[in-house]
């Protein structure tokens, strides 16, 4: 069998940033706000806006400049499979491909585009050595190669935001990169993608196991036993061609000379020359498991099954970095399972796990994880037989059991004591005659931490309707994990610890529930076919113990809301004048307060906003509900469908540069502004609830605007159309014609 894909890739949405001209008088505000000079002259905004010299006067769109519109995706696959009565194989060839929207410069001598090349591969060989004896050999990877420019498109995209778009233009004439910074850096985004050479990636992966499997039914009649051993290999190598070349600024007081040449300023000395560098990575891991299945039915009322498995795990870092990242992470555990149903009514499970880590102290490397499961299927009963034309099927199941986390939280080893032999130390005399002697001091102290355990509960119930046209499918769930790693947070400073150390404190709930919703193909007329699909799942989160002291208020208190809770200020609006900042309370422990600036919520009655006014102003950017449903609609040959995808629940603190105007930590002159900067507060506009405060320069200015707070976290809750299908399938004679078995065309987005 045999498929080709061909797609394009475009940008859903791209941030839309300020132009120059609006960028510069927004500028000039925040300056004249901040009791300084205006910095571009109404000659100068009038010079961008005509565009007499667009090197003199640039007006650069950064995000255009780095992105194209479009860029193409293609995929290729081909599979077989077939044997005899003893052998059977399958094997499977595939091919991927992604260009990227990046912009590249085509006048180099150098590929410096982005593109992503994929090929798989995997076979699978299944050989019955003997009527009881059967083997099993998979093997399955990939080869990729990717092409990138000489830094992270990352860095180029983060840059954008620090590049105003009046600051330079993309390139000067004759292939001259411009540039502001004199310590060689090159912040330039189209520069960065384009100049700075290139980087190849060649990585593999290899997934590996053979099993053995021997029927034991000549001496118990439904037991088997079988023994897996699976070796897997990643390793990557990148090769570096890169280069920083040198940046030059046109001199806009004299920005060209007599003979009409650029008046270029150097600003860095680079070169054009691509330097060479390499990198290497890796890692593998072994696999190996022994095991006992055993199933046996007693007429058709009982059936039983068994299972006792031995396995372990070991992977190991090839290229690490340190003594403690290069010994081996090893697993091993016993599990065993085993399973009663009489007459398809009434359904049992008990399993267990005892699993051991090398993490954890001698004596505490192995945790005991039972696990059970009850289900009835009461449509089965003959007393349900009369509700069968409504009802077609019903079955109520419950589980309840424990899992481990043997990671150990962020600290691996953390039963060992870390000592640094290399600590400030003291010093005898004085002036020339100084003596320095070393010091020795703990960074990180052992403690006897062991298995984290989640103890999980479902409630299921499953059930169709007229005669299995609906089925739904839905889960109550409820997860305790306790014993969750993390460092203490109680322990007060004059204890004199250099870290906290890790422990096994944490308690946190999780509750929700999920389900599926199904309408099966239902036929409408002759032709028409209808089906739907809809599914959900809303859980919430609570801290129950993260070791933190008791607070001094309630609305405080980091406990018993979700972990991944915001805290900080709560901002009700913008101060409408300084009459209004008079007889608010005091936020002068925060920074100097002025007309336009947040006005925070003193929630505890002192008429002073200081850090006593904490508390939580968000949910986190992980949503409580996430749902999607779709249909497919077919008539004749022709076919549609879509699916949609939400969720909810979820806001993001917004931070970083660009977000708050010209606060940016390499300099306000160097930020870049989003459009919606033109919401914001003035005097002639003193809207209390703009999207922006007043504008101020530099981070001084902006201090009190820029603390954590419920102004910064903002809603995002949405609703997508994530896939359409369009296609029409060949009538069987014409593909027949083709010398195919099926055949369709189809367009998806």
């Amino acid at each position: 069998m045999f498929n080709y894909n061909q797609g394009i890739t475009a940008f859903t949405k791209v941030p839309e940033l300020m132009d120059g001209v609006s960028y510069m008088k927004l500028r000039n505000e925040a300056q004249v706000n901040s009791g300084m000079k205006p910095e571009y002259s109404n000659n100068y905004i009038n010079g961008t806006i005509k565009q007499e010299d667009p090197y003199l006067y640039p007006d650069v769109d950064w995000m255009e400049a780095l992105f194209g519109n479009t860029a193409m995706n293609r995929r290729a696959n081909f599979s077989a499979r077939g044997g005899s009565d003893f052998a059977n194989y399958y094997t499977s060839l595939a091919y991927y491909e992604e260009e990227s929207l990046l912009n590249t410069d085509a006048l180099q001598s150098y590929d410096a585009s982005t593109r992503f090349r994929r090929y798989n591969f995997t076979t699978n060989v299944s050989m019955d050595w003997t009527k009881t004896t059967k083997f099993e050999l998979g093997v399955q990877g990939y080869v990729t190669q990717t092409n990138l420019p000489g830094i992270n498109p990352e860095e180029a995209f983060a840059n954008v935001m620090q590049t105003n778009p009046v600051l330079y233009p993309i390139m000067y004439p004759g292939g001259i990169v411009p540039g502001v910074s004199s310590a060689g850096a090159q912040p330039n985004p189209y520069a960065q993608v384009t100049q700075t050479g290139y980087r190849n990636v060649f990585g593999n992966q290899i997934y590996s196991n053979a099993r053995l499997t021997q029927d034991l039914k000549f001496w118990v009649p439904g037991l088997s036993a079988s023994v897996m051993y699976s070796f897997d290999a990643f390793n990557s190598h990148t090769i570096g061609r890169t280069r920083n070349r040198s940046t030059y600024l046109l001199n806009r007081v004299v920005p060209y000379l007599d003979n009409g040449d650029m008046n270029l300023k150097l600003i860095s000395q680079g070169t054009n020359d691509l330097a060479y560098s390499r990198e290497n990575n890796g890692r593998r891991a072994n696999y190996f498991e022994a095991g006992l299945n055993y199933t046996k039915q007693w007429g058709s009322a009982h059936n039983v099954t068994g299972m006792m498995l031995f396995n372990q795990r070991e992977r190991v870092e090839a290229f690490a970095g340190s003594v403690t990242s290069s010994l081996p992470f090893r697993n091993r555990g016993v599990a065993a399972r085993g399973t009663y149903s009489y007459k398809d009514k009434y359904f049992g499970e008990v399993n267990f796990g005892f699993n051991g880590s090398e993490n954890f102290l001698p004596g505490k490397k192995y945790g005991f994880f039972p696990a059970f499961g009850v289900g009835w299927v009461v449509s089965n009963e003959d007393f349900f037989e009369p509700l069968k034309d409504v009802v077609s099927f019903l079955k109520v199941r419950y589980s309840d059991g424990f899992v481990g986390d043997g990671s150990g939280g962020n600290r691996r080893f953390g039963f060992l004591t870390i000592v640094n032999t290399g600590a400030g130390g003291y010093k005898f005399g004085s002036g020339t005659q100084t003596t320095s002697f070393g010091g020795t001091n703990i960074d990180s102290y052992g403690t006897d931490i062991t298995w984290a355990k989640s103890h999980k509960q479902d409630l299921g119930l499953e059930f169709n309707l007229f005669r299995d046209k609906l089925t739904v499918v839905t889960d109550v769930f409820k997860e305790r994990r306790s014993g969750v790693f993390l460092q203490r947070q109680s322990l007060p400073g004059y204890v004199g610890l250099n870290s906290d150390p890790w422990g096994n404190f944490g308690i946190i709930e999780n509750k929700g529930i999920d389900g599926t919703i199904t309408l099966n193909p239902i036929n409408i007329g002759k032709d028409l076919n209808i089906d739907f699909r809809g599914t959900f799942s809303y859980n919430k989160d609570k801290v129950i113990d993260n070791d933190m002291p008791p607070q001094p208020y309630d609305y405080m208190e980091r406990k018993g809301v979700n972990y991944l809770s915001y805290f900080g200020y709560v901002a009700e609006k913008l101060f409408t004048d300084q009459a209004e900042i008079d007889k608010s309370p005091n936020q002068s422990s925060l920074g100097a307060t002025r007309p336009g600036d947040i006005k925070y919520k003193d929630l505890n009655g002192d008429n002073i906003i200081d850090a006593n006014d904490i508390t939580r102003i968000g949910n986190g950017d992980v949503p409580n509900f996430v749902y999607g449903f779709g249909f497919n609609v077919s008539w004749k040959q022709f076919y549609a469908g879509a699916f949609f995808r939400g969720v909810n629940g979820a806001d993001r603190l917004i931070n970083g540069d660009g977000v708050i105007p010209f606060n940016n930590s390499t300099g306000p002159e160097r930020s870049n502004l989003f459009w919606q900067a033109e919401d914001r507060w003035t005097e002639e506009n003193p809207n209390p609830h703009a999207f922006y405060p007043r504008l101020g320069y530099g981070a001084a200015v902006n201090k009190m605007n820029s603390y954590t707070s419920s102004w910064w976290v903002k809603d995002i809750s949405f609703i997508r159309l994530k896939t359409v299908d369009l296609g029409y399938n060949l009538p069987k004679t014409v593909a027949k014609s083709l010398k195919m078995k099926s055949a369709r065309v189809y367009f998806r987005v």
